[in-house]
This record gives C-alpha cells, sequence and structure tokens, in this order.
C-alpha cells in the first residue's frame, strides 16, 4: 500500500518537511495526527519553534470530517509554534480549503513551491519593532 503521508526532519534547512497525498479516511487522519504529533513535541523540546513545507501538491480537497480534524486539532500546535508553515498545494479549491482550515497569520498557502520556499525561509519579523531593528544601519553623513 501507498504511503499517503510522510514527514522528515530536514536538519540542515531547519524544516519539517511534510508530503500528504490521496483522498484520506479519518484512520489515515489519525495516524497523521500522532506521527505529526510526535515531531511536534521532540522540535519544540530540542528547538524551540520549527518551520514546516507542507507539499499537498497531490492531495485532493478533503471530506469536511478531515478537513475539521485539521482545523480543531492543528491549533494547538501552531498556537504553541510560532515558526512558518507553508503549504504548496495543487490547486486553487485546495489552496482556498488550506486556508480555510488553517487560518493563522504564520500559515500561508502557494500554488508554486519556489514561493513557498522563499516566504519560508525569508526573515520572520514578528512586530515592527523587529522589522526596524532587522534593517541595515545607516550611518548618517556616509555618503
Amino acid at each position: 500500500m501507498k504511503s499517503v503521508f510522510t514527514i522528515q526532519w530536514d536538519p540542515e534547512a531547519a524544516v519539517l518537511r511534510v508530503m500528504q497525498q490521496g483522498f484520506w479516511s479519518m484512520t489515515d487522519f489519525q495516524a497523521f495526527h500522532a506521527q505529526f504529533s510526535a515531531h511536534h513535541e521532540r522540535l519544540m523540546r530540542t528547538h524551540g519553534r520549527y518551520r514546516i513545507l507542507s507539499d499537498c501538491e497531490n492531495f485532493p480537497v478533503q471530506s469536511a470530517e478531515v478537513a475539521e480534524g485539521f482545523r480543531t486539532r492543528f491549533m494547538r500546535f501552531l498556537a504553541e509554534n510560532p515558526g512558518r508553515c507553508a503549504i504548496v498545494a495543487g490547486s486553487v479549491l485546495n489552496k482556498l480549503q488550506a486556508r480555510l482550515a488553517l487560518p493563522q497569520s504564520q500559515v500561508r498557502t502557494f500554488l508554486h513551491r519556489a514561493q513557498a520556499l522563499a516566504w519560508l525561509m525569508a526573515l520572520e519579523c514578528q512586530s515592527e519593532g523587529e522589522r526596524r531593528a532587522a534593517l541595515p544601519l545607516r550611518i548618517h553623513g556616509a555618503g
């Protein structure tokens, strides 16, 4: 039987890589949730935050039950982990379902992997003060 998901930690990029495919039953979702939860707990303990790249290009629109499972069960993960989560959707409809299920500010959905990676790996600034602090210093009078 072909796996409906894979979850792998990429230590060089510091990204949790998730691949989801096929139409899921609640049993599939529960297996995914258990494995994701184990990764989440370990990464929060060892890193305090982490980024997620979720490849959903071959993950069609799911049942309302599975979508609700993502919405309710992933609220805790996203509340605990301030790291960015980039989802690569296979269609505009998939992108919409992902956005409705995971509306948190650190989650973005994309139709192109390159755009998702660029956003995911960009400097994360949480506030205006941090944005100003991240800007290069300007020396007055220097030409």
